[in-house]
């Protein structure tokens, strides 16, 4: 009995510790965000919805992603002509919706606190998704920083 009870406690281990590895991500720095993003915005999170796997939304608050799941949540994402730091796109949408990673562990009653937030988003390609997995959304008080390491990419032309 003690040794079914260990293997099931090892096995339990070995799954959990794979689930918290599949969670993580490489740390980027800043410049290095900065650097590999197309756009930087300055955006105010309209709303939080979370989609099912058929594209229906739900509104059950306890609704999850992460690893195994099919739920995608999505930000609408509002955005002023006049707080656009840097894109390589000819125009610029008023509203744009921000799909997250989906291997995250979140919850839509846990994510709704983002409603209403304005951040700096650094963003990539012409569908304007997320540079990086983690830390593509910045507290305003990342602008001046932000702002000096735009100076360094060469503005490349509009592509659409």
């Amino acid at each position: 009995m003690t040794n079914r009870l260990t293997a099931y406690l090892v096995l339990g281990l070995l799954f959990l510790g794979n689930t918290v590895y599949a969670t993580q991500v490489a740390n980027k720095t800043l410049p290095e965000l900065v650097a590999d993003s197309d756009h930087v915005v300055i955006g105010t999170v309209k709303a939080v919805k979370m989609h099912t796997w058929l594209g229906f939304e739900t509104t059950n608050p306890k609704s999850r992603t992460g690893p195994g799941g099919t739920n995608e949540l999505r930000w609408t994402v509002t955005i002023a002509p006049s707080d656009i730091l840097y894109t390589i796109k000819k125009t610029v949408p008023k509203e744009i919706i921000i799909r997250q990673w989906q291997r995250w562990h979140m919850d839509l009653e846990g994510s709704k606190h983002h409603e209403g937030k304005t951040y700096i988003f650094l963003l990539k390609g012409g569908d304007m998704h997320y540079v990086y997995p983690a830390w593509y959304y910045r507290d305003l008080s990342d602008r001046p920083e932000i702002e000096e390491l735009l100076k360094s990419k060469t503005k490349q032309p509009a592509t659409q």
